[in-house]
């Protein structure tokens, strides 16, 4: 049996103040569904919802919202009581670069807890009606960063390997339930972020301008992925040729390979 189909429409989509997070909420919006919107940023979220509002007659919540905080999880959950919520979208991550050695160890505490305590809590809170009702999507939104490890952004990548391994047991496990778990898997894609994590070059660079995508054309092969309740997606031709071939080299070949190009972009930063 595969996911379901949603006899109501509401997404929840976390992070949804910028980038992907805000292409998903208007990709959602222009496919007619109701949606929460949760940030840290108030205003950000405000205004979003007021042109979502106007351009696609849907109903907008605004939750701001901070995922850093341990007990915002159940909160949120909380506050959602009075809304069907068919799709939760875990997008809200946080990155910080460099030597591992250097890293501030409070910056190291907000990236376990972000990308993977708080998305594993949302998980299991919105998962419960979902299972109760028969159908529902959840999409953990993860990074090519899964399939190899990340010199010079090590907590990082292990956090999104993490969710990867989370999000194909918790398919398993959902097999026959009418709900469904994605893995989606962006690569550099054209955001605040990166930007300011890899520096501008990136942008320019042959190799990161060809693996660069919009923030609109993940959120478009995001939802198709969501959808169709795919268990792993990754978006773009050149992401998947990249990922294939980079579980198919030699362990320590990738670590170097990635070691390179992550220190050629920081370098730069």
């Amino acid at each position: 049996m595969s996911a379901s189909p949603l006899s109501t429409r509401r997404a929840l989509i976390t992070g949804a103040s910028a980038g992907i997070g805000e292409a998903f909420a208007r990709e959602f919006a222009g496919h007619g569904f109701d949606l929460v919107l949760v940030a840290r940023n108030r205003q950000k979220l405000e205004k979003l919802a007021t042109e979502l509002r106007q351009n696609h007659s849907i109903d907008v919540a605004v939750m701001p919202c901070n995922l850093l905080d341990p007990g915002a999880p159940r909160q949120l959950f909380d506050d959602c009581a009075d809304l069907d919520v068919d799709v939760l979208i875990n997008n809200a991550g946080i990155m910080y670069h460099g030597e591992f050695a250097e890293q501030e160890l409070e910056n190291i505490h907000d990236i376990v807890q972000l990308n993977i305590a708080s998305l594993t809590s949302m998980t299991r809170l919105f998962l419960e009606p979902m299972l109760a009702q028969g159908r529902g999507r959840i999409m953990n939104i993860t990074s090519t960063t899964d399939f190899q490890a990340g010199p010079t952004i090590a907590v990082y990548a292990a956090s999104k390997a993490y969710i990867l391994s989370f999000t194909e047991a918790l398919a398993e496990e959902l097999r026959d339930s009418g709900v469904s778990a994605t893995a989606f898997c962006p690569g550099s894609t054209d955001t605040h972020m990166v930007a300011t994590s890899f520096g501008e070059d990136l942008r320019t660079d042959p190799v990161g301008s060809l693996l660069m995508m919009s923030t609109d054309a993940v959120a478009r092969s995001g939802y198709k992925a969501c959808m169709a309740g795919a268990t792993i997606s990754v978006p773009g031709v050149a992401n998947n040729i990249i990922t294939t071939l980079g579980r198919l080299q030699p362990k320590w070949f990738s670590r170097r390979f990635q070691s390179y190009m992550y220190r050629k972009f920081l370098d730069g930063a």
